[in-house]
């Protein structure tokens, strides 16, 4: 017997018990691969759980398992980063040298945001980091963001690093929502970037909870 959509062999009831541990566990494998290519696999998560003034994620410069392919997308969810401070807009900053140091300058950002019913662009062609929505919000503990953001890393120089980004903002103080849509890299290198860091315009990170997943890709 074997399953309808894949062909992965099932054991056989009161069939052979030297042989149905072997199919459970081939199965078992081929559900594990395909669903690291629908979903992403975890690659790292954690949390902050005292104030702090940035959070910095690692980008790996690894092989996808199984393959000889550099992971070269990724999915990063962040979700209750909040904020100490009220009146702050969330930032992001690379690094491409591994170590590691973050670029001050040179970044290149656009976005499209809604708040409550008015639509608004935002960018810059040269910033000193990512603003990842227009506006400065007090944020809601435990609310904000949802942030969700893919990360396009090439696997040789010559290619930027991407992120794009969906972000969903509740302003209780002035009872607004609001969803911003954006993309950024930096732009004075091609070099893959090592690490992202994500901050706020002014103060420290309250608390924030995060998962970063490799995306197989093509």
């Amino acid at each position: 017997m074997a399953t309808t959509n894949y062909g992965w062999n099932l054991p056989s009831v009161g069939g052979d018990q030297d042989t149905w541990g072997d199919e459970l566990n081939a199965a078992i494998g081929e559900i594990d691969a395909q669903m690291a290519k629908g979903m992403g696999q975890l690659l790292s998560s954690g949390a902050i759980s005292s104030p702090t003034t940035t959070l910095d994620i690692a980008i790996p410069d690894s092989l996808v398992p199984g393959t000889a392919t550099l992971w070269r997308e990724f999915e990063l969810r962040v979700t209750e980063i909040e904020p100490v401070s009220d009146g702050v807009s969330l930032q992001a900053l690379v690094a491409v040298d591994g170590v590691p140091t973050y670029q001050s300058s040179d970044y290149r950002y656009s976005g499209f945001g809604t708040v409550d019913v008015t639509a608004t662009p935002f960018g810059s062609a040269s910033a000193s980091a990512i603003a990842m929505h227009g506006g400065a919000f007090n944020l809601a503990a435990g609310l904000n963001p949802g942030l969700a953001m893919r990360i396009r890393a090439p696997s040789a120089a010559g290619h930027y690093t991407i992120l794009t980004w969906t972000l969903d903002l509740i302003d209780t103080a002035s009872d607004r929502d609001a969803l911003f849509v954006g993309r950024g890299r930096y732009a004075g290198s091609g070099m893959r970037a090592t690490f992202l860091r994500l901050k706020f315009s002014s103060g420290n990170i309250s608390t924030a909870r995060w998962a970063l997943f490799g995306i197989p890709g093509l």
